[in-house]
């Protein structure tokens, strides 16, 4: 079994920037408070109030982002993994980066 410092780096089509906002996940009918822990123009990881199934469509809320339709990709514990579903030019417009 590998360790973690044994495991290949995981290569990301656009880079992680750190944060810590608050936002709202729109799942149906049900809005479930966040926080985002980390985006980029392809994507997010959230912490979640509560459990959220995976290959869902949902909708991103954030003061910084605006509304951004998502797919649930990975959920572990309270946290979930977001792919978005909007062209990466407008999330790194929104962000304020440059893409490759």
């Amino acid at each position: 079994m590998s360790t973690p410092e044994q495991r290949a780096p995981i290569q990301r089509r656009y880079e992680r920037i750190t944060v810590m906002w608050s936002g709202n996940l729109q799942v149906g009918q049900r809005t479930i408070g966040c926080i985002v822990r980390n985006v980029s123009a392809g994507g997010a990881t959230l912490q979640v109030e509560t459990p959220v199934v995976c290959n869902v469509t949902v909708t991103l809320e954030t003061t910084r982002l605006g509304s951004l339709r998502s797919r649930v990709i990975w959920h572990q514990g309270d946290l979930v993994g977001l792919r978005f579903l909007e062209k990466p030019q407008k999330v790194a417009r929104a962000l304020g980066i440059a893409l490759p």
